[in-house]
């Protein structure tokens, strides 16, 4: 297969295209012309993309597709055995559109050497949703609801969404900054966007997102700063530790993170059992509990993909709704079989990147990326998020890559 070395601008203008695309996956979110943008997005990206090839396009089958379509094609059968065959099918039929356009990225960007490019867009798509919920909630209501410590509303996505995006932005600038050389007014240039994206975060009040930025960036300073002596590298890690901690001990002192810390102490009193459990913590593991009674019920298959409200309203009544952890909705949905047919999804990649890691620095994020997103799947439903497959698309290319560097690396000698 030939790779591509050099960039036009076709090049430049499906970068360009795409990073419109990811951002467009929340900027767009609740607006029912969502899927129209990503059909017209995926159509234009294809039509680049014949056009810088000499309209001359080779489409692969590789795992990417083999382990999503066995995912999809659990989905469509489990409508036979499902509380309602319509979820089921709707559920297959949502995630085929999704590998549809994310089969489109994949034949171009598998086709370059490093994962540089895909990270850099995955970055300034967070910072172009940075940049829309400012102007979307405005500058004042934003630090409104900051002096006030509540949480922004569901304008245009939902707020954990929009702060979710904007901390994989910050951590992979963080990336950049500590492993890749950025030229100096790039450098200032995203740390202000980070800045305003840490206030987006604030004021969606996002637990996850803060989490994800907290565990992202202690990894990632950890992994730069290790030694090739363990004594050394266990002393600059209990030092971040520390620097880290100061910190966020530091925020409570702040008003404008006083409402996202007052949640975290909510997060904390659950799982520690001392202290005052929100509203929301108490709610979610309810329906952890509720979740796994039922999988035991039906451990095998589960009640069918999407079905997860029907199983809900069974138990506590009102308006449907899903389990908020993909772990535990998976488990009553699929069962024990679409669970594991899922998270070899995953696996698959992540196995090959951490046994090639050696071969390129993007194997390092790609890792802590792969670990935050699947720790986050705890308090998330993931499985049928379009952005969800835009990341496991990026562990496949880094796999991929990552293989192609050790095939050239054997060749040299």
């Amino acid at each position: 297969m030939e790779y591509v070395n050099t960039k036009t601008k076709i090049d430049y203008l499906i970068h360009i295209c795409t990073a419109i695309m990811i951002s467009s996956f929340i900027i767009f979110d609740m607006d029912y012309r969502v899927s129209y943008i990503l059909l017209g997005m995926t159509i234009l990206i294809f039509g680049l993309l014949a056009l810088r090839n000499n309209f001359k396009i080779v489409v692969k089958i590789d795992s990417f597709h083999k382990y999503i379509l066995a995912f999809i094609a659990f989905a469509a059968c489990s409508s036979i055995w499902s509380y309602n065959y319509n979820l089921a099918m709707r559920k297959a039929l949502t995630i085929l559109e999704i590998l549809i356009c994310m089969s489109v990225l994949y034949i171009y960007y598998s086709r370059y050497n490093s994962l540089s490019d895909l990270y850099t867009i995955l970055m300034v798509s967070g910072f172009i949703v940075t940049i829309y919920s400012f102007y979307r909630y405005g500058i004042a209501t934003i630090f409104l609801v900051l002096g006030r410590g509540d949480r922004l509303e569901d304008i245009f996505s939902n707020v954990n969404s929009i702060a979710m995006i904007i901390s994989v932005a910050i951590i992979t600038y963080i990336y950049k900054v500590l492993f890749e050389k950025m030229k100096i007014f790039s450098t200032g240039l995203c740390s202000c966007l980070a800045i305003m994206g840490i206030i987006v975060i604030a004021a969606t009040g996002s637990r996850k997102a803060l989490v994800m930025l907290i565990l992202g960036g202690f990894l990632l300073f950890a992994i730069r700063f290790k030694s090739s002596s363990f004594l050394i590298t266990v002393l600059k890690v209990l030092i971040i530790i520390l620097i880290m901690y100061y910190i966020l001990s530091q925020l409570r002192n702040v008003e404008m993170f006083k409402g996202i810390v007052d949640r975290m102490d909510g997060l904390i009193a659950m799982v520690t059992g001392k202290g005052t459990v929100d509203d929301s913590a108490s709610t979610r593991a309810e329906f952890i509990t509720i979740g796994i009674e039922k999988f035991k019920k039906h451990p095998i298959l589960g009640y069918g993909m999407g079905n997860s409200g029907k199983v809900l309203a069974d138990v506590i009544g009102g308006k449907e709704t899903y389990f908020h952890n993909n772990y535990v909705e998976l488990l009553v949905c699929g069962g024990l079989v679409g669970t594991i047919i899922y998270y070899m999804i995953w696996l698959k990649p992540i196995k090959e990147i951490l046994i090639y890691r050696k071969y390129d620095t993007t194997a390092i994020l790609s890792i802590i990326m792969a670990t935050i997103l699947l720790a986050m799947d705890y308090g998330l439903v993931t499985y049928f998020d379009k952005l969800n497959y835009f990341y496991i698309m990026i562990m496949y290319i880094c796999a991929k890559n990552l293989r192609r560097k050790r095939d050239e690396s054997k060749e040299s000698f």
